[in-house]
């Protein structure tokens, strides 16, 4: 039985991150290889981490505490519960994801432990994406070439790389056995710096479906009605104002996988708790009415557990709008790209034809599993 290693963004806390991570393991495993998570880990500021520094935030919190009408005792309550996101991110990790027996912390330690595997895989998520990681090892330069493959690699925001940038980008795309990027804007990127064909494959989290997931994860159905909102970079006044008649006019309180103190207070004040680790986000999203998002695996958990959402476009200055072609394509991809507003026109959440998303998505899940299932076996 062949062995394979993973290597992607595991060990953020990012709910994305870690389900993309699980998702792979979980498909490899489906087709029969052994798979291991590479446990490296790596400090990079750009990395997609959703772990705040808790006195950053209490300090402007408690500038705001006049405005925002949130008591102490509230307020603690939220801090607490940002700090122990870590924790719970952790205990997913340890719970579900089978990873290396050795902790990796650099290029050399990943290069001692590549005879254990077969192959490697990078991705899925932005890990081709130049956002601070090592590009050495995310292009796998620590194992032979044949042993490098990719699956789903995230790359965008190409318009904005030069002319160095694509020459580097070509020496590694030459230097690797087999791509597949996860969207299209990847996938023309690579012909056109270096003339190879790559193939485009879907997030790792669409290779399983409803029921894989409530399986896998043992997750709960409840008769419970909300609108879940998952937003990056918490919400304006305007987003407030909105869903708060949507709320109204549906009959259902608004939910929140909380990103911001003041999401923290609201939802601890609904639910009792505003603790979610990555299984209590499927979860959340299985149970939910209505989705509202500006994230990518936002959009992915609404269409596999079938949800009508809305994706409302990032604002200009956010760190991510760059790489908002990711969401755009996806969308695309399914045939719904109308449910991508800006904060403007948002008005209401339509119901969605989930019979037509599906045919517009199965050849390229099927594709998918094919190229997965060629490249390990």
């Amino acid at each position: 039985m062949k062995k394979i290693g993973i290597l992607t963004f595991h060990d953020v806390v990012n709910y994305g991150a870690a389900l993309q991570a699980y998702a792979l393991q979980e498909s490899i495993r489906k087709i029969g290889c052994q798979v291991e998570i590479l446990d490296y880990h790596e400090q990079c500021a750009g990395m997609p981490n959703q772990h705040f520094s808790l006195f950053s935030r209490v300090y402007t919190k408690l500038k705001l505490l006049n405005s925002i009408n949130y008591n102490i005792s509230l307020l603690k309550c939220a801090l607490y519960s940002s700090r122990c996101k870590k924790q719970l991110f952790s205990d997913f990790r340890k719970k579900y994801m089978r990873l290396s027996s050795k902790t990796l912390f650099s290029f050399n330690d990943l290069k001692n432990i590549e005879s254990d595997y077969d192959g490697i895989i990078v991705g899925s998520d932005m890990v081709w994406t130049k956002i601070g990681q090592d590009m050495n090892v995310f292009f796998l330069q620590f194992t032979p070439v044949r042993k490098r493959l990719s699956y789903a690699a995230s790359l965008t925001g190409t318009q904005n790389l030069t002319s160095t940038d694509d020459a580097e980008y070509k020496k590694r795309f030459d230097e690797f056995n087999k791509i597949a990027c996860r969207e299209s804007e990847g996938v023309e990127y690579v012909k056109r710096v270096s003339g190879r064909n790559a193939i485009q494959t879907v997030d790792p989290t669409l290779l399983l479906s409803k029921g894989d997931w409530k399986s896998l994860l043992s997750l709960t159905i409840t008769n419970e009605r909300y609108i879940l909102v998952y937003m990056f970079g918490g919400l304006s006044k305007e987003i407030r104002l909105k869903l708060n008649k949507i709320s109204k006019e549906k009959g259902i309180p608004i939910r929140y996988i909380p990103m911001t103190t003041p999401e923290y207070c609201d939802e601890l004040q609904v639910s009792g708790t505003s603790l979610y680790g990555p299984r209590d986000f499927v979860q959340m999203y299985m149970n939910a009415t209505y989705v509202i998002t500006n994230t990518f695996h936002g959009v992915v958990f609404s269409m596999i557990m079938q949800k009508p959402f809305i994706v409302l476009r990032r604002e200009k200055g956010n760190i991510w709008k760059q790489n908002e072609n990711r969401i755009y394509n996806i969308l695309a991809k399914a045939g719904i790209e109308n449910l991508y507003q800006d904060i403007e026109s948002f008005i209401t959440i339509p119901e969605i034809n989930y019979s037509l998303v599906e045919a517009n998505l199965s050849e390229l899940i099927n594709s998918s599993k094919k190229y997965l299932n060629s490249i390990i076996k």
